[in-house]
């Protein structure tokens, strides 16, 4: 019986070790930050107005991926 308690208590201390282990090095990765794949850049450009505006469109903002 004294070592079937002993036996239960050395796997729990090394499964708790373990946890703590992982969750240990899971705080202290940094992991960077990245943009969202639908975020886009836009940039203000001057664009040329088409034939269907008549040149009185002013230069709208293109999106850039």
């Amino acid at each position: 019986m004294n070592m079937k308690k002993l036996l239960i208590a050395i796997g729990s201390i090394l499964i708790i070790a373990f946890v703590v282990v992982l969750f240990v090095n899971a705080t202290e990765s940094k992991k960077e930050v990245k943009k969202a794949s639908t975020e886009v850049t836009k940039t203000e450009a001057a664009a040329p107005c088409s034939a269907a505006c008549s040149g009185t469109c002013p230069g709208k903002a293109t999106e850039v991926k």
